[in-house]
This record gives structure tokens, sequence and C-alpha cells, in this order.
């Protein structure tokens, strides 16, 4: 997945490096190691042939560049961001990637209840009262 496109400008000349880097409203976009490890435990239970057909509910898109890599790897995500900034970046970051099998949402947890999904994966810092963790652990998908 070309990283670069999820990043400033500015940090273009870090894009492949292991390390987190800033991408706005004190956010980061996570190493590439961490990302591979996290998609690798959300597919691990899924059968390799089923993995296509999957559907995977990400709660905190940031940049975008985790729903891409997901999106590489299942057949469905629908990823929501709560950060009106950060939801429209990724927006723009992935519209130049054309995904088919990826639908972004900008809302909270509440509208993550209703999101199909075999598969999650969060980003999101602390569950609050009403997060879609929590929903995640009543509903029975395995959360990544």
């Amino acid at each position: 997945m070309p990283r670069h496109v999820f990043i400033e400008a500015g940090l273009a000349s870090r894009a492949y490096e292991d390390v987190a880097l800033p991408i706005g409203h004190g956010q980061t976009i996570s190493r590439p190691s961490t990302v591979a490890r996290m998609i690798e435990m959300i597919a691990a239970p899924i059968a390799p042939e089923a993995r296509r057909t999957a559907k995977v509910l990400e709660v905190g898109t940031g940049c975008g560049y985790q729903a891409a890599v997901l999106a590489a790897v299942f057949g469905e995500v629908v990823s929501i961001e709560r950060v009106r900034g950060l939801a429209e970046a990724a927006r723009a970051n992935l519209r130049q990637l054309r995904l088919g099998n990826l639908r972004l949402v900008f809302g909270d947890g509440r509208w993550a209840r209703r999101a199909p999904r075999r598969s999650m994966r969060s980003s999101s810092p602390q569950p609050a009262k009403r997060s879609p963790r929590n929903c995640c652990c009543r509903c029975g998908c395995r959360r990544g």
C-alpha cells in the first residue's frame, strides 16, 4: 500500500520507515509493522479463502492507511471516524486509490452498532460508555 499517499508532503521521505508519523488533530499514522500485526490478528481465525468475502469494521479511520490495507485483504471494509478533519483527509487520501470495497463514515459509535461485520479493528484510544468496542463485545464478533 502506498503509505506516502497518507502523510504530509513534508514527511514523504519518511513514509516507508517503520515509525508512527503525525497526521494532524493530535493523531499519528501507525507504524507499518503495527498495522501488519493488527491485520494479522484479525485475519488469523478467518480461512484464507473466506477473507475476500469477510466484512470488517474499523473504528478510528485516521488518515485512512489501515482502512486501505484492510480493503486489500478483506471483502468489505467500513471505516468510521468521529473527527471531521480526519474523516475529510481520509476521504481525500483514499479517493486516489479507488477502493470499491471500502466505505468511509463520519460518525460515532452509535452508527457502528448497525454495521455488519465479521471482525472489528479499533484505533480509538479510550472506549466511551457507548463505544463500538463495548458493542463489539456484546455482538460476539472478533475484535483486533
